[in-house]
């Protein structure tokens, strides 16, 4: 009977490019969160400010991360040896190799830190980058008009709220159904900080919080309106309620 090799230890796999991308992703939740203090009013309900705080946040990730990936994916690359073409690789040329993989940059070793937990992320997988082309150069910009709409409290913000709320949990689900489907062959789960940090947390956050939204956009658009009733984005949802009753 042969004994399968441990999993290595969580100490095991956590180097300084690791640490390095954990500081990255925690900057920008802090840039979010302040930026919720400096921009909206004092009295702003809570409501609204986490609504503002995270399309800030998705914004700085789809523009600081996503973007950058989408460059080394197709700027990125090394000789093969190999001649021909295939449908499976990018521009169909197997004579390189594109992706994160071959990036010298910071952002190469970002991603291939990520790509430790989902190997698509190393290589110019040609599913993700077609989801991560409107994900990073039309999502991002979308996310920061969302919050300077909400900013503004102008009430369209609902509904561009709910256009991306639902392109991103298509994203998700487009993502990694295919990978469900296979198998998950490119899925390494034999280490918890890869299966529940880098896998779980950072995705199903985009599942619960574009639901989330989606529920509260439908009240919003739908529910509100329909018992004779209009609301807007609050900045101060106190002071508004002392108004009506003066």
């Amino acid at each position: 009977m042969t004994v399968g090799a441990a999993p290595p230890s969580l100490l095991q796999v956590i180097d300084g490019t690791t640490i390095l991308s954990l500081l990255f992703f925690t900057s920008l939740l802090l840039s979010s969160y302040l930026s919720t203090k400096y921009f909206l009013p004092v009295g702003t309900s809570a409501k609204t400010r986490f609504l503002y705080g995270w399309h800030i946040f998705d914004a700085l990730i789809h523009i600081l991360f996503e973007c950058p990936f989408l460059y080394i994916s197709f700027f990125s690359s090394a000789p093969t040896g190999l001649t021909g073409n295939s449908a499976n690789v990018l521009w169909g040329d197997l004579s390189r190799a594109y992706g994160a993989e071959y990036a010298t940059g910071l952002f190469g070793h970002l991603w291939r830190e990520y790509a430790k937990a989902d190997r698509r992320w190393a290589h110019a997988d040609v599913g993700v980058l077609a989801l991560e082309l409107p994900t990073g150069l039309l999502g991002g910009p979308l996310a920061w008009w969302v919050s300077e709409l909400i900013r503004r409290k102008n009430r369209s913000a609902w509904f561009w709220m709910l256009v991306l709320a639902v392109a991103e949990l298509y994203g998700g689900w487009m993502t990694f159904a295919p990978e469900w489907l296979t198998g998950s062959q490119n899925l390494n789960t034999s280490n918890p900080m890869h299966t529940w940090l880098y896998l779980f947390f950072m995705n199903v956050i985009w599942v619960i919080v574009p639901g989330w939204i989606c529920f509260e956009a439908y009240t919003e658009m739908v529910v509100t309106p329909s018992k004779g009733r209009i609301t807007t984005i609050h900045h101060d949802d106190t002071s508004a309620a002392g108004k009506k009753s003066q």
